[in-house]
C-alpha cells in the first residue's frame, strides 16, 4: 500500500497588465471586490480536488474477459502551498507551456506543482510529461457554475480537467489516446500508457464497445487520463506511476508530514522540504542553514526557534 502523500500545489493567476480579466488578490474575474478572490479560488479549488482524490471510482470500460479492476485508495492529496497574480498582456494572451514556464521563479522551481488558471474557454489544458508546469481553462466558467450549482457545477469539469494535467506532471500518459488528443485506434506505441488495467482502444472494441473513445454516452471512459466530462477512476497501476515518480524522481514535491501532525522538532536538513504542524520546533543547539535559491516551506500556527535559522 502506498503511503499517503500531500503534494504542494502554486496556484498562479495571469492577469491583463491593468489587472483585469481574471481574479485578482480582492476581486472575482468580473473586477467585483468581494469574498471571492483568487485566494478564495485556489482554496476551493483545492478543498474539491481533494474531495476526487478521496472518492476513487469504479472503471466504467472493463473488459468482459478480465477481472474487475480494483478500486483502491489514492492516498495522494494537495497542499496549497501559494498563490501568485502575474499582471502580464504576453502571459495572459499565451496558453504555450513554454511561454508560460519562463513566469515561474526560480525558488518555485522542482519544488511543487506549478498550476497556472486562465479564465476563459472551456476546461481544456496543457503540460509536459513529468513537469512541473501546468495550466488549465475556464475560471470564468468555473465561477459562473458555482454561482449556480456549487462546487464548481454539476460535473465538476474544470478541477477534474487540472487534476489530469497534474496527472501528466505525475507521469501518467493519456489512457487511449495520442498526447494532441486524438483517439488511438490503433496499437501505435505512442499510445501505450505503461498500465496494463487501462484497456486500450482495439481491446474495447474487440469486446463489444461501440466506440471506446467516445466522450460522453454509453461505454464511455471515466479514466482521470481519458477526456470524458467524468474523470473520476484511477487504476492501481496508475497510483503506483505517480507514487513511484514522487519517492524516486520528483521527491521535492510532497510534503514531510501530514496536515493532521501536532509537533515537529526540526533538527536536519531542510532544503526543499515542506512541513505541515500545528507547532514547528527548531530546538536549542540546533542549527538551520537554508542554501541560496532553496527553500524550506513551514505552514504552522506557532512556528518556535530556539536554535538558529540562516
Amino acid at each position: 500500500m502506498n503511503i499517503e502523500k500531500t503534494i504542494r500545489v502554486i496556484v498562479h493567476f495571469p492577469l491583463k497588465s491593468d489587472g483585469s480579466g481574471n481574479f485578482t488578490e480582492t476581486s472575482d474575474c468580473y473586477g467585483n471586490n468581494s469574498q471571492y478572490s483568487g485566494y478564495w479560488l485556489a482554496e476551493k479549488f483545492i478543498e474539491r480536488a481533494n474531495y476526487w482524490l478521496k472518492n476513487n471510482q469504479e472503471m466504467s470500460q472493463q473488459l468482459s474477459y478480465k477481472p474487475s479492476i480494483p478500486v483502491n485508495n489514492i492516498n495522494i492529496q494537495f497542499k496549497l502551498a501559494g498563490v501568485i497574480f502575474h499582471r502580464n498582456d504576453n502571459l495572459f494572451s499565451s496558453w504555450d507551456i513554454s511561454d508560460i514556464d519562463d513566469y515561474v521563479s526560480s525558488e518555485n522551481r522542482d519544488v511543487a506543482i506549478n498550476l497556472f488558471l486562465f479564465p476563459n474557454g472551456w476546461e481544456n489544458g496543457a503540460t509536459w510529461y513529468g513537469y512541473d508546469v501546468c495550466w488549465v481553462n475556464g475560471t470564468i466558467k468555473a465561477y459562473n457554475d458555482y454561482l449556480i450549482y456549487g462546487n464548481f457545477g454539476i460535473d465538476n469539469g474544470f478541477v477534474l480537467n487540472a487534476i489530469h494535467e497534474i496527472g501528466h506532471c505525475l507521469e501518467l500518459r493519456h489512457a487511449k489516446r495520442y498526447g494532441y488528443g486524438d483517439c488511438c485506434v490503433d496499437d501505435n506505441p505512442e499510445c501505450l500508457d505503461n498500465c496494463d488495467d487501462t484497456p486500450t482502444y482495439l481491446e474495447l472494441l474487440n469486446d463489444g464497445y461501440l466506440d471506446p473513445c467516445i466522450w460522453n454516452g454509453e461505454g464511455h471512459s471515466n479514466n482521470i487520463m481519458d477526456y470524458s466530462p467524468d474523470q473520476q477512476a484511477w487504476t492501481p497501476c496508475q497510483i503506483e506511476i505517480i507514487h513511484s515518480t514522487l519517492e524516486n524522481r520528483q521527491v521535492l514535491y510532497p510534503c514531510n508530514f501530514k496536515e493532521n501532525a501536532l509537533f515537529i522538532t526540526l533538527n536536519v536538513s531542510t532544503e526543499n522540504k515542506s512541513y505541515i504542524a500545528k507547532t514547528v520546533n527548531i530546538p536549542v543547539g540546533s542549527k538551520i542553514t537554508v542554501s541560496n535559491n532553496l527553500g524550506m516551506f513551514v505552514n504552522a500556527e506557532e512556528f518556535i526557534i530556539n536554535g538558529e535559522l540562516e
